[in-house]
């Protein structure tokens, strides 16, 4: 009898096998590392990640005082308070963990353990590695078990996320098979099945009957599998990291009126403040909160921690490119610490590789990651490697999985002192897309420059960032692979968000050639990806059988388009057809909607 039909009986007769939702019953989930096998990086060591990998452990129902949990024992190794190690004279011992978070909700009684570990005895030996898991509260052993994880459960949880101010829970599946009954956020659902087929994304809308506020822990468990994360708040920012002494917030010590008002109109809402040069980031937080300004702030500690009103602050900035090695990075105790004091606030940090974020993914509730495209900008990988216009789109993907279901804010390049040269717009406009089309729940402009913006038709970033703007709540709680799609083979990149009642399809013209980044440097040639405009003969789109798909429109700027230019379109129940649709040379992104029922 095979696992998957197992499980199925066991959640058929879920009391027997899994005991009342409030007896203690531990489940979990694990994940190989994904990279890029093609493409290698200049770094130190450990460039091939095939060594174990993260698990999510969801405890349940257990008499533990959540709130003073002092140990937690992994295969009879303490998993708390992982030593960080001092750099000066040796390294942290990674033999079992390369680091651990744990994070406990009192109103559901669910426990969240996540770590990760390149322990090959722990996670390598089987297919259903098994793990001994106790946990001591401050009076004593108050739990004691075991669970066995699948590497390869018939059905993942890809994404989970609130809307309606936290009184929906919306949990994206997929794979194939049929979940009986299934536990979400420690409340056992029995009367509502749901089959997952063809690979294709099954969307749970659970109803809250107490809002799941920001910086509670949410778990979804059936047999033995689950996960778990924090709740962020409901929020996609499209956010910019300003330039040198670039001020574009106002409330600033030192605003620029003009810097603003440019990255408003250009669809920005999030700025990054990394420094004091434009004055004291707290100051401007509190100044945004007491004006109630339409814009964000990500703040590093050290400025949040002056901060008195949080309403404006995003994120918490833990660090760039933190992944290079794999060092006491790994260990670095600041998200914990600003998750116990701000748990409100989601923590961030971002990336630069695809052989270690794997193992980086999971320490912060939210993972960034750059990898640019134009303008001769430096890569992690050697420049005689030459790179595809969908590069950015690897390592974003790359990071998309390895840290799901956990939601991303990833990079795009714009303008910047970094390099040389600016991209042009159609290059950047490709990079904002890939963003979207790698299943970002945020994206980061590096960077913000006045000078440049003074310089550079900037139409086409407009028209693609207000876009994304007029659809960023479905992209949020949507998550990427909701429908099957086939084309013609026309040179574009697609992709389905689906939520539980629209579907977006972002379409992407990749019709270029003309850059290199060997020879980009000497300026003479290979300095622009040169984009054609095309026609793709027949775009189709299928989602589960027992919906419905309708009232087609596109999303251009602000406006949403009820009649879209350059595409016929034929909806059939649950398949559609585009056909003979146009993709500019410089607009090369299209962004289109539908409606969906079941």
């Amino acid at each position: 009898m095979s696992k998957v039909i197992l499980t199925i009986l066991c959640l058929n007769a879920f009391v027997a096998c899994y005991g009342l939702a409030s007896s203690p019953t531990l489940a979990g989930s694990y994940r190989k590392d994904y990279y890029l096998k093609n493409y290698h990086e200049s770094l130190k060591s450990y460039t091939t990640p095939t060594d174990g990998g993260r698990v999510h452990l969801v405890l349940q129902g257990s008499t533990c005082n959540l709130e003073s949990v002092k140990s937690v024992m992994i295969n009879s190794q303490e998993a708390m308070n992982l030593p960080s190690g001092n750099t000066d004279l040796d390294d942290p011992d990674f033999s079992y963990f390369d680091w651990s978070r744990f994070h406990a909700d009192t109103q559901s009684n669910v426990f969240w353990i996540s770590f990760h570990s390149r322990n090959k005895d722990w996670l390598d030996s089987s297919d259903t590695p098994t793990l001994q898991v106790s946990v001591t509260d401050d009076k004593s052993q108050c739990y004691s078990g075991s669970v066995q994880l699948n590497v390869n459960p018939a059905v993942t949880v890809t994404y989970a996320t609130t809307a309606n101010s936290g009184l929906d829970f919306i949990v994206h599946f997929s794979g194939s098979g049929t979940l009986s009954s299934y536990m979400i956020n420690g409340v056992l659902i029995s009367n509502k099945p749901i089959t997952v087929s063809g690979n294709q994304t099954k969307i749970v809308n659970f109803k809250q009957s107490i809002s799941m506020a920001p910086g509670r822990v949410w778990s979804v468990v059936y047999g033995s599998v689950g996960y778990g994360g924090r709740v962020i708040p409901e929020f996609f920012p499209i956010e910019a990291w300003p330039y040198s002494k670039d001020c574009p917030v106002p409330g600033t010590q030192t605003p620029n009126p003009k810097d603003y008002e440019t990255v408003k109109d250009l669809g920005i809402d999030t700025i990054f403040l990394s420094t004091d040069a434009c004055g004291d980031p707290a100051f401007a937080a509190d100044s945004l909160a007491q004006k109630n300004l339409p814009m964000t702030l990500m703040l590093k500690p050290k400025f949040l921690q002056r901060t008195k009103n949080h309403s404006k602050v995003s994120a918490i900035y833990i660090g760039d490119e933190v992944d290079g090695d794999m060092n006491d990075n790994l260990r670095n105790p600041i998200p914990k610490s600003m998750n116990d004091a701000y748990p409100e606030i989601p923590t961030y940090q971002g990336g630069k590789t695809n052989s270690h974020i794997g193992s980086y993914s999971g320490i912060t509730d939210i993972q960034g990651m750059d990898a640019y495209l134009g303008a001769c900008a430096p890569t992690i990988v050697p420049v005689i490697k030459p790179l595809p216009i969908d590069y950015p789109y690897l390592y974003l993907k790359n990071t998309r999985n390895n840290h799901m279901p956990l939601p991303t804010w990833l990079y795009s390049q714009m303008y910047s002192g970094a390099w040389s040269y600016q991209a042009n717009a159609n290059e950047i406009v490709a990079q904002i897309a890939q963003t979207v089309l790698a299943g970002a729940k945020g994206i980061t402009l590096f960077q913000s420059k006045q000078d440049e913006f003074d310089q550079h038709d900037l139409k086409p970033i407009k028209q693609i960032l207000n876009s994304i703007q007029g659809v960023k709540e479905h992209i949020r709680i949507g998550s990427i692979g909701g429908a099957k799609i086939k084309s013609s083979g026309e040179p574009i990149m697609y992709e389905a968000i689906r939520t539980p009642n629209k579907l977006v399809l972002v379409v992407l013209n990749t019709k270029a050639h003309g850059y290199s980044n060997l020879i980009c440097h000497i300026y003479i040639a290979g300095k622009h990806w040169n984009f054609e405009g095309q026609k793709v003969e027949k775009l189709e789109l299928e989602i589960p059988d027992g919906m419905t798909l309708s009232n087609f429109t596109e999303q251009i700027g602000s406006d949403t388009v009820t009649k879209p230019d350059g595409v016929q379109v034929e909806i059939n129940g649950n398949s559609v057809k585009l056909k003979d649709m146009e993709l500019d040379s410089k607009n090369v992104a299209r962004i289109f909607t539908f409606d969906v029922a079941e």
